[in-house]
């Protein structure tokens, strides 16, 4: 199933803090930044209002620029440039994404984000499928080996794949997936992690992650279906 084309919204330009200028829901831009807002680069020249809840991050254009080239064409459109040294803070509306996957992407990416280090199995899937969808992947393959890192539990370390309950162990397998994809010599050791998570969700007696792997679900994207059939062919009985 091919990926979606993002399709954000608008983008408006956010008057400097000396203006007093009301945003569309009515929220003062007076006196610096809204309370509601998150800060991934701190002072940023742009906000990304995301999802349905309309959740703020403050980042830099040029850092959405350089880590996504889909964004960077998005906001080509609506010519941000941040170029203008002008103080403004402008705004791209992102109403179909997650907001807490956006934050996580962007805070895994850029320093100065602890909260990003121990992202949970699900969270760290949802995180790769937004990088997927904005062609973003390279940008993760300095965090990636501390996402598939063993785990330490009663005094020793167990690799993720004895560490996590099974749906953990889903979600962690298709974040592998697609990390490797495009490149799969770049990344062995994850190659090896999807190796080893998709082996034991294969070869488990529970019918509903053995079916995951051959019928499509939610969020699967396709790809999740051709994993088992293609990838990893095991005996049954073995």
């Amino acid at each position: 199933m091919p990926i979606q084309t993002p399709n954000p919204e608008s983008s408006t330009t956010r008057p400097e803090s000396s203006q007093t200028t009301p945003d569309q829901e009515g929220v003062s831009l007076v006196d610096g930044t809204p309370e509601c807002e998150q800060d991934i680069v701190s002072d940023g020249n742009l906000v990304l209002i995301v999802g349905a809840g309309e959740k703020r991050l403050r980042i830099t254009v040029q850092a959405v620029r350089v880590c996504s080239r889909v964004l960077a064409g998005i906001l080509y459109q609506h010519n941000i440039t941040g170029a203008d040294n002008t103080g403004r803070v402008y705004e791209l509306r992102l109403p179909n994404d997650d907001a807490t996957a956006a934050r996580n992407a962007f805070g895994s990416i850029y320093p100065g984000n602890p909260h990003t280090d121990d992202l949970r199995p699900a969270e760290i899937y949802d995180v790769v499928m937004f990088a997927r969808k904005y062609e973003m992947i390279p940008e993760f393959k300095k965090v990636a080996p501390n996402w598939f890192r063993p785990r330490y539990c009663s005094s020793r370390f167990h690799p993720v794949h004895m560490f996590f309950g099974l749906e953990d162990c889903w979600h962690l397998m298709i974040a592998a997936y697609y990390m490797f994809l495009d490149d799969p010599d770049e990344l062995p050791d994850l190659r090896f992690a999807f190796s080893k998570l998709s082996e034991r969700l294969v070869r488990d007696e529970n019918p509903y992650y053995n079916a995951r792997l051959r019928e499509p679900v939610p969020d699967g994207h396709g790809i999740e279906v051709d994993i088992y059939c293609k990838t990893f062919f095991l005996p049954q009985n073995t």
